[in-house]
């Protein structure tokens, strides 16, 4: 699973946006199959699921992945969470700045 969070800014028309991406293998180590639970996650975040390959190099060996792609409302999701459930540490640092 890997996630990533991200900001960028426009200069023509001032704007700021916030976004939240994480992709994960679409099966565990044992063969099933993680929709219920990246639907689920998908709907907290107001977004879809999108399905895709992740090609590894050198062998070039396709792994499927579920991909989350959250900006707007499923951030807005991700904001009231973090601040009744906080994080530990540096990162919870990092969040509040």
């Amino acid at each position: 699973m890997r996630g990533t969070f991200s900001v960028r800014t426009t200069e023509t028309t001032p704007r700021v946006e916030c976004k939240f991406e994480m992709t994960v293998a679409q099966a565990t180590a044992d063969g099933d199959d993680k929709i219920e639970f990246i639907r689920s996650l998908a709907s907290f975040l107001c977004c879809p699921v999108v399905t895709q390959d992740r090609e590894s190099s050198p062998d070039t060996t396709r792994y499927p992945e579920y991909r989350l792609v959250s900006t707007g409302a499923g951030n807005k999701n991700i904001v009231e969470y973090l601040s009744t459930y906080l994080l530990f540490s540096s990162k919870r640092l990092e969040y509040q700045s």
